[in-house]
């Protein structure tokens, strides 16, 4: 009885992949939605760089801290990029962690970024939050 009860346990800290792929569609609805909203044309959803996205988002999780990409230019520099932005965070639910970075001044200018066309998004269950990483381009 323990034993299931260990697994339970563990596998309530990693979502499915199904589920975290519905959390990151939702975020990227979020962020489309805000974006129409003040006119902008859509992002396209880079899958490449959401899946760094999603490693970043995992590491943040392990290490129970926030932190932004060491080398983002290195990173965006492979698509020819001109304008670049990153936003990490962590909330309860996408549509908290989409407020919070409206209310940030620094948030707010990369999700309403004209220059940027394209962005990767990763997002992961952990430590009672979801965390996520966000990386615009353009």
């Amino acid at each position: 009885m323990l034993g299931v009860l260990v697994a339970f346990l563990v596998a309530g800290l990693n979502p499915s992949p199904a589920q975290a792929t519905n959390l990151r569609r939702r975020l990227y609805e979020l962020i489309e939605r805000t974006r129409v909203q003040h006119g902008l044309p859509a992002l396209h959803m880079d899958r490449n760089l959401s899946k760094y996205c999603r490693r970043h988002s995992s590491a943040m999780v392990q290490q129970n801290r926030l932190y932004h990409t060491t080398d983002l230019v290195g990173k965006v520099r492979r698509y020819n990029a001109n304008w670049w932005g990153e936003n990490v965070g962590y909330a309860a639910t996408p549509r908290r962690l989409r407020y919070l970075w409206m209310h940030s001044a620094d948030h707010r200018a990369n999700l309403l970024n004209r220059h940027f066309h394209n962005i990767g998004i990763g997002v992961v269950q952990g430590r009672g939050w979801i965390w996520a990483t966000t990386i615009f381009y353009g």
